[in-house]
C-alpha cells in the first residue's frame, strides 16, 4: 500500500511545484507581459485583417459605382438610338401617308377621266347607231 501513497504524493509534489512556479512567473510579470504581448499581437493582426478587408470593400463598392455608371451610359446610348429610330420611323409614316394622299389623288383623277372618256364612248356610239339607223344599216 505504500506504492499508491507514494504516486499520489509524488504527484501532489509536481502539482506544488507547478504552481509555484505558476506564482512566480505571475509575480515577476512574466506571465503577465508574455499574455500582454499575446494580446497585442493579436490584435495588431486582427486590425490589419480588418483594413484589409475595408480596402477590399471599398475597392469592391468603387467597382460598383463604376459598373453602374457604365450601365447608365449605355442605356442612356440605347435610349438615344430607340429615340432617334422610333423619330425616323414616324418621318417615314408620315412621308407613307403623303404618298398614299397622292397616290388616291391621282387614281380618283384617273377615274374621273376614264368615266368621261367611258362617256363620250358612250354618246359617240350612240350618235353611231343612231346614225347607222338612219342610213339604214
Amino acid at each position: 500500500m505504500i506504492r499508491p501513497d507514494f504516486e499520489h504524493i509524488s504527484a501532489l509534489q509536481l502539482r506544488v511545484r507547478a504552481l509555484e512556479a505558476q506564482v512566480k512567473e505571475l509575480k515577476s510579470g512574466e506571465k503577465y507581459q508574455k499574455l500582454e504581448e499575446e494580446y497585442k499581437a493579436f490584435v495588431r493582426f486582427h486590425n490589419k485583417e480588418v483594413k484589409r478587408l475595408e480596402y477590399e470593400l471599398s475597392k469592391a463598392h468603387s467597382e460598383t459605382v463604376t459598373v453602374r455608371r457604365y450601365w447608365g451610359e449605355v442605356m442612356d446610348d440605347l435610349d438615344k438610338e430607340h429615340r432617334e429610330e422610333v423619330e425616323g420611323l414616324k418621318e417615314e409614316v408620315c412621308h407613307l401617308k403623303e404618298r398614299i394622299l397622292s397616290l388616291e389623288c391621282q387614281r380618283d383623277e384617273a377615274k374621273d377621266r376614264l368615266r368621261d372618256r367611258m362617256q363620250e364612248y358612250y354618246a359617240v356610239s350612240v350618235k353611231l347607231e343612231e346614225k347607222k339607223k338612219r342610213t339604214g344599216n
